[in-house]
Parts: structure tokens; C-alpha cells; sequence
């Protein structure tokens, strides 16, 4: 009967061992594995944000660079400084500033 008794505590020992380990083992595993994943996923939504970011900054740098142009070429056909401004959304010192550089 001692040894049905040490057979049923040696059982429970190490079962309890077994369910603390695996726990512990698969907590490791799970962090590591959600923060790959994180990683990983944070990389990707960074790179579609920055990507979306230079594209508006290069769209605007456009339109601004379209709008001086423009302003010049009416600056040199004499056209008022107030249609100007109108037309392209340029301030007043902005335009001035190109009536003196031209």
C-alpha cells in the first residue's frame, strides 16, 4: 500500500511539475512569438504611414511650386497683385517677394 501511495504522490508531483512548466514554457513562447508579431505588424503600418506622408508632402510641394510659377508668369504680364493672390492662394508677401526677385 506505501508503494500504491508514493505511486499516486509521485504521479501528482509531477503533474503538477508538467502543468507549471508547460505554463511557464508556453507563456515564453506566447510573448515572444506576439511580440515578433507586433514588431513586425508596427514595421509595416510605419512604413504605409510614412509612405502615405510623403506622398502628401510631395503633392503639396507641388502645388506650391505650381502656384509660384504661375504667380511669376502674371507678375510679368502686369496682372494685379489682388488676382494674383486670388488665383493662387499665395499671401501678398509671398508675391511681393517674387516681384523683387524677378
Amino acid at each position: 500500500e506505501e508503494t500504491e501511495e508514493a505511486r499516486k504522490q509521485g504521479y501528482l508531483e509531477g503533474h503538477e511539475q508538467g502543468r507549471r512548466e508547460g505554463h511557464l514554457q508556453g507563456h515564453k513562447e506566447g510573448h515572444k512569438e506576439g511580440h515578433l508579431q507586433g514588431h513586425v505588424q508596427g514595421h509595416q503600418e510605419g512604413l504605409q504611414q510614412g509612405l502615405q506622408q510623403g506622398i502628401e508632402q510631395g503633392l503639396t510641394r507641388g502645388i506650391e511650386k505650381r502656384n509660384i510659377e504661375i504667380a511669376s508668369n502674371l507678375i510679368q504680364s502686369g496682372v494685379d497683385i489682388k488676382i494674383i493672390i486670388e488665383a493662387t492662394g499665395l499671401t501678398k508677401q509671398q508675391i511681393e517677394k517674387l516681384t523683387i526677385d524677378n
